[in-house]
């Protein structure tokens, strides 16, 4: 249900196409909100429907037509009811989290070099400053306090996530001398 009201929220900063929004998204690394290109465009549709967003098409030159979306009064309230409601239960699946629990019953060798590339990875995302997908408009944007929040919390996450990686790896190396004696 929380991809609806991505939509709307982002659709409440300005206008977008389907493919504006599958490129936000993509660009939050699945922590903002993740969906694919092909759940989307059935949710544009249902929203819609339900009156909460409308579209204009716009004619392209040698392409089809594409819709850019606005949000409608009745979309902005209701992204603002939702909001004021208790979020849903967090629910957190990490394939890592699964190999890391396998320890002691696996090899450390055998995980230790997926750690290695997870904590690679990691650190090239935070070098690369990720954001949220969503950008101020212009400085002194109305919105600008909620989207440099989020991308404090991408950031915090991503940085106990490396903390968390390298006690993985700590506790690899300890099992590995431990086993050896």
């Amino acid at each position: 249900m929380s991809l609806r009201y991505a939509i709307l929220g982002l659709l409440a900063r300005r206008e977008m196409t389907g493919y504006d929004l599958t490129k936000h998204l993509a660009a939050s690394d699945g922590l903002f909100w993740s969906a694919k290109h092909s759940q989307i465009y059935p949710e544009l549709a249902a929203l819609t429907r339900l009156g909460l967003v409308q579209y204009q098409a716009v004619a392209q030159i040698g392409r089809p037509e594409k819709k850019v979306y606005v949000l409608t009064p009745e979309g902005h309230r209701t992204l603002g009811a939702w909001v004021g409601e208790p979020p849903e239960a967090r629910v957190l699946k990490d394939p890592m989290l699964i190999k890391v629990w396998a320890l002691g019953t696996v090899s450390p060798q055998q995980l230790e070099p997926v750690l290695r590339r997870a904590l690679r990875e990691l650190e090239q995302k935070l070098n690369d400053a990720p954001g949220t997908g969503v950008t101020p408009q212009e400085p002194g944007d109305r919105h600008t306090r909620g989207v440099e929040l989020t991308q404090s919390f991408q950031r915090h996450f991503y940085a106990m996530y490396r903390t968390w990686l390298l006690d993985c790896l700590q506790a690899c190396q300890e099992s590995d001398v431990t086993a050896g004696t």
